[in-house]
């Protein structure tokens, strides 16, 4: 293992607190869902995602007991199941945390498109959260069963967003070095060829005040 294995100091414990009552704070019952941004009902696929990591933690690290756990974790997982998905497919970009509402791109109510990055985030802590709770497997895959991925990842890997404009679809691939790396792990932890997305591309290069880099 790297990096230190042992009990959190005391003033390591007072920052873990801190940190969880951000959720705390902005948990909304009606759905389970956590704000992205403090007091603001908004909430990005990604952030759910980070959601299920912040709670696997508080748990461990012993902030909240199991009770609270699984009334939490099973909240959540009711939203997810059952939430609404862009063209009846794929989770939508961002939900609005009080209602569950899909949201667009100028925090109105509809549909605003997927991202392949952030769905991936989600579906990495689905499957981390099934790994350490067996229990909720069968709950954790109905989720992932809902969804249609034909639009989203093709045969040989390649991740795909969508942005809706007007009553038009946009699909264009999605990631860039690292992120792109990231999103093909979530995708193949639940059997999916990522191979194109998981492949690092080191040929591809942007010119800033005439210094190669790679993007």
């Amino acid at each position: 293992h790297q990096g230190r294995i042992a009990p959190l100091t005391s003033k390591e414990i007072t920052w873990a607190k801190t940190a969880w009552r951000y959720f705390v704070n902005n948990t909304n019952s009606n759905t389970g869902l956590v704000n992205s941004i403090d007091r603001y009902p908004v909430a990005s696929v990604w952030h759910m995602g980070d959601y299920l990591a912040a709670l696997m933690s508080a748990h461990q690290l012993g902030l909240i007991d199991k009770i609270e756990f699984d009334q939490r974790l099973s909240r959540f997982l009711e939203f997810v199941q059952n939430m609404p998905l862009a063209q009846g497919k794929l989770p939508n970009r961002t939900y609005n945390t009080k209602t569950g509402q899909m949201m667009d791109s100028s925090n109105r109510v509809g549909e605003v498109g997927w991202s392949a990055i952030d769905i991936s985030r989600l579906m990495v802590w689905l499957k981390i959260t099934g790994e350490h709770y067996p229990e909720y497997r069968e709950y954790l895959d109905k989720v992932i069963m809902r969804w249609g991925f034909c639009d989203v990842i093709d045969h040989c890997g390649t991740l795909y967003k969508a942005t809706r404009n007007g009553t038009n679809w946009d699909t264009k691939q999605e990631g860039r070095l690292g992120y792109e790396e990231y999103a093909g792990t979530g995708f193949s932890l639940w059997g999916f060829n990522a191979n194109a997305s998981r492949r690092i591309k080191l040929d591809q290069l942007v010119y800033v005040d005439q210094q190669a880099l790679f993007y």
